[in-house]
């Protein structure tokens, strides 16, 4: 049921990482949320000129997808619905990686991942370009009994709600 709620996403975007004795110690999924998520490029400010030159550079280096042309949309996938043992960078970040050069050879441009700002776990996007964004988004119960007055812990797991 959870899957046919989620256009676009399938099993098969799933990725699990083994420790060396074969057992499972991370998972993530990798979904493409473009039939109902776009980042329009509407046009690129002198600004930006340098950053497009040196990116381009990059692109041929590195085999980087192109940016998008003004009027076109940034493919993008977000990687959701995660858990690793010990909430371990390392394992985290060995899944980043799989699925980032995946999705790379697809020609997507960005990975967007999020969590906590606390949580030891975003240490996993080390040895990748990123910028971090501050949301202050709170998803609380409705419930009466399990609110607190006044209190927001950043220290509570962080809940990834796809906006559907």
């Amino acid at each position: 049921k959870y899957l046919s709620e989620r256009p676009g996403l399938s099993i098969d975007d799933y990725y699990l990482a083994f420790n060396r004795n074969g057992s499972p110690c991370g998972v993530c999924a990798a979904w493409d949320c473009s039939s109902f998520r776009q980042t329009r490029v509407l046009r690129y400010g002198k600004q930006f000129l340098t950053a497009m030159i040196l990116y381009r550079i990059l692109s041929v280096l590195f085999r980087l997808a192109p940016l998008p042309a003004p009027g076109e949309c940034f493919k993008d996938f977000i990687v959701t619905d995660y858990a690793v043992e010990g909430r371990d960078p390392d394992i985290m970040n060995a899944l980043l990686r799989t699925v980032y050069n995946k999705y790379r050879k697809k020609r997507y441009q960005n990975m967007i991942w999020s969590s906590s700002a606390d949580d030891p776990l975003l240490k996993a996007s080390d040895g990748f370009f990123f910028q971090r964004l501050i949301s202050n988004i709170v998803l609380i119960s409705t419930d009466p009994a399990t609110i607190e007055k006044g209190e927001i812990l950043n220290k509570l797991p962080y809940i990834d709600l796809p906006c559907l």
